[in-house]
């Protein structure tokens, strides 16, 4: 017998997003995360849609790939929508408490129609003759859905007509239906305020709070002490005609970035001169990929190590699948 997995329902909720729902403004998707979060995930579905590399080289493969589920496309037919345009953001917050079993809560911002997501994930269980737990919270219904064999559960509910959440533990979803405003921590939120609004996929932490959790290879002292000049971490993709990666290891003042500069210089030079050898083990179509490489670089910005990357149009052309 199949099972009704959380994935089957993330594609629900995706599938279902409705363009057409009631507005309503959306809460802060940081203040639905919990406070001990460490970690903060971004990635704004639209405008990753909208952006001209993804709509030359990727789209119709994206389209493609949707279409071939008959499953979902069936789904999506029946409510008449297209989720390539639906969606909006997603953010995601892995508390690090327990490194070896992290904590997670998803916010998906949208567009939503609450009943149509709940009978869709009703009528799924009931097709699979699966019993399916749920329960009220604060008016909202919270689903328990069942992991991959031997793994935890997962909770989801709508919690507004602009909002679905996804937790590791039902008190997560819980939280976010009450909108009890208390959200990642200020550190954290400083961490994230940093992110290029430019970017359409980021990755925020404060390396202080996260490294004090997180287990980390040992280090010698020389590297221990270059470690501990770094605040916070921003990871950056922003997508034109290029797509663009940057990684800003922030400090506490413009010489720390400095010996961050100094100490990162050597590492990437090092990158480089290894490229062309690895490179050798590389089919022939990705070879080009070693170009993105060449453009590897470290700069101070303000109180930032920056290093960056680039992966030119002309190289993208190359790789791309063809359609």
């Amino acid at each position: 017998m199949r099972k009704f997995s959380v994935r089957k329902a993330w594609f629900a909720v995706a599938a279902l997003a409705f363009y057409g729902a009631p507005a309503a403004k959306a809460q802060d998707s940081l203040k639905l995360l919990q406070p001990d979060t460490d970690l903060v995930i971004t990635v704004k579905m639209k405008e990753m849609i909208d952006s001209p590399v993804i709509k030359k080289y990727a789209l119709e493969h994206l389209k493609a790939a949707l279409n071939s589920n008959a499953e979902a496309k069936k789904a999506m037919e029946t409510v008449g929508i297209d989720p390539m345009k639906d969606l909006e953001k997603m953010t995601v917050g892995v508390g690090m408490k327990d490194p070896n079993k992290p904590s997670v809560t998803v916010v998906v911002d949208g567009n939503f129609n609450a009943s149509k997501i709940n009978e869709m994930i009703k009528a799924e269980a009931t097709k699979k003759k699966e019993k399916l737990e749920s329960s009220e919270v604060g008016g909202k219904t919270v689903f328990q859905l069942p992991g991959s064999p031997g793994g935890e559960p997962m909770f989801l509910s709508v919690v507004s007509d602009k909002q679905v959440v996804l937790g590791s533990k039902k008190e997560f979803v819980a939280d976010a239906i009450a909108a009890k405003g208390n959200g990642v921590g200020k550190a954290l939120a400083d961490a994230v305020a940093k992110a290029d609004s430019k970017a359409v996929i980021t990755i925020s932490a404060n390396m202080k709070e996260l490294l004090a959790k997180a287990p980390i290879p040992p280090l010698d002292d020389d590297k221990k002490k270059i470690v501990a000049k770094i605040v916070d971490f921003n990871l950056g993709i922003i997508l034109t005609n290029d797509v663009n990666l940057s990684i800003a290891l922030g400090a506490a003042d413009t010489a720390s970035a400095d010996e961050l500069v100094t100490f990162l210089n050597p590492m990437v030079d090092q990158v480089k001169g290894l490229a062309p050898l690895l490179g050798g083990n590389l089919p022939p179509e990705l070879k080009p990929l070693l170009d993105f490489v060449k453009t590897i670089a470290v700069e101070k910005k303000d109180k930032a190590a920056v290093i960056s990357g680039s992966l030119k149009e002309e190289i993208i052309e190359k790789v791309a699948p063809k359609k």
